[in-house]
Order: structure tokens, then sequence, then C-alpha cells
């Protein structure tokens, strides 16, 4: 019988877990429109902010990639909540939203003691809810 574990195997389970973690922050930064977006006038676009966290269940790479990527749509659904919450449609009582977050930025990422912590912004106008 052969092995496909080994140190070949967990060299390449490290490179798949580095290039996961590369391409989720390239595709939750945001985009030069959002940049543009921010200086006009907050009826023309209205910045919210949500924070998010996630619990990094195993000390190495891997543990805080699910970490953050739990924080992400914990910071995700928080922010869907806000957009209820400013429409007057959130009911206060249920936290399950149905909805999409456009472009968004990262405004802030760190970890403290066992938690990832996020913290995302947008445009009103890229969130869309689901009723």
């Amino acid at each position: 019988m052969t092995s496909r574990g080994g140190p070949s195997g967990i060299r390449l389970l490290g490179l798949l877990a580095y290039l996961t973690l590369m391409s989720a922050m390239l595709l939750c930064e945001s985009s030069p429109a959002l940049g543009a977006d921010l200086g006009k006038s907050p009826k023309q676009a209205r910045v919210i902010t949500a924070s998010g966290v996630g619990r990094i269940t195993e000390d190495n790479q891997y543990g805080r990639i699910m970490a953050r990527r739990a924080a992400l749509t914990d910071a995700r659904r928080n922010l869907l909540i806000e957009a209820q919450k400013l429409l007057g449609t959130y009911d206060g009582k249920n936290k399950n939203v149905s909805g999409r977050v456009g472009p968004h930025s990262i405004t802030s990422e760190k970890i403290e003691g066992a938690y990832y912590k996020v913290e995302i912004s947008a445009l009103m106008q890229d969130i869309v809810i689901y009723d």
C-alpha cells in the first residue's frame, strides 16, 4: 500500500491554503468605484459598516483562513441586518436574513486571542435584500 500523505502532501495543502487566502483577499478588496463614491453626498451614497467574528479552532494557517472566512460571512450578514434597519424592515427578532452584498471593503481585520475580527463597509446601493 502507498501513502498519499507525507511531506509533499502537507506542502501541497499549505500551498492550497495560502492560495485560497490570497484569492479571498483579492475578491473581498474594494472596487475602485467604492472609493470614488465615498466623496458623494449622503443622499447619493450612504456607506454602512458592520463587524464579524470567527473563532480560530486550529492554531495554524488553515484555522486562521477558516476563521477569517467565518468572520467575513458574519460581517456580511450583519451588513444585511444594518441595511434592513435603515430601510425599516428589520423586526429585531430574527437574525435570518437573505440578500447579496456587492463590492465592499475590509476596513479592519485583526486576531484577538482565539478570534478573528473583521470590519467591512459598503455602499447601501450595493446591497440587495431578498424578501
